[in-house]
């Protein structure tokens, strides 16, 4: 059973390392180097037609391309947009609402300009959580509670009095959502904190083996301490 094992994940194993280069091989920018002193099309084109070869040639550069998977990159710009948005919902929960936009005392649009921040970075968020197949209705539900916040916060309305008892409401609300992009920040850094893309398709089709053999044998997979 062991030989059998180790069989199949050398042969899957070896099927996956070299899918992973050959991909990376193909999305490597290619870059056509002339041999040493052998003449290159522009020279040739050069003699036959009497053009002065001393004209400096512009080398054209081919574009660099990312060999990190797309889904990755994208993984890591929406951790990054969510950290943003928790920052500035924490600010506005713990700090500028609870005190009715007031510093020292002295009326001030904290909550303004907070919310104008907060405001960009949801909507900025929206097209990044839909192609990570995140649900991103939420961030325009944000927009909009950022932008209801810029108009009752701004200096002026805070002096005014008139709308201390929505301040303290809507802390509550950004509360809400702020515990709502905590927890789907806690999700994309789970999914994306292994780092090794090939480790886990090993581990995944040492499952996948595990599984038929004791199907074949009809015993029972013990489940993985960090599965269970």
């Amino acid at each position: 059973m062991k030989n059998s094992f180790i069989a199949f994940i050398a042969e899957e194993g070896g099927r996956v390392i070299s899918d992973v280069i050959r991909l990376r091989m193909i999305s490597r920018p290619k870059v056509k180097e002339a041999a040493e002193g052998a003449p290159t099309i522009e020279k040739e084109a050069g003699k036959s037609s009497g053009v002065n070869q001393n004209i400096a040639t512009e080398p054209k550069t081919a574009p660099t391309a990312s060999t990190a998977p797309e889904t990755t990159l994208e993984a890591h710009s929406l951790d990054y947009q969510l950290d943003r948005i928790l920052d500035e919902l924490q600010h506005l929960e713990t700090e500028h609402l609870p005190t009715k936009g007031r510093l020292d005392g002295a009326p001030c649009d904290c909550i303004a300009k907070a919310a104008r921040d907060l405001r960009r970075h949801a909507r900025e968020t929206i097209p990044i959580a839909a192609r990570e197949g995140k649900d991103a209705t939420i961030f325009s539900a944000i927009a909009d509670e950022a932008n209801y916040l810029m108009e009752i916060g701004t200096a002026d309305a805070v002096r005014s009095g008139q709308y201390d008892a929505e301040y303290l409401k809507h802390s509550g609300v950004v509360s809400d959502f702020r515990k709502s992009v905590d927890k789907m920040l806690a999700e994309v850094k789970s999914r994306s904190s292994s780092g090794c893309p090939e480790c886990e398709e090993l581990r995944r089709l040492s499952r996948q083996w595990l599984e038929r053999r004791a199907a074949q044998e009809g015993t029972k997979v013990e489940q993985p301490a960090s599965e269970s």
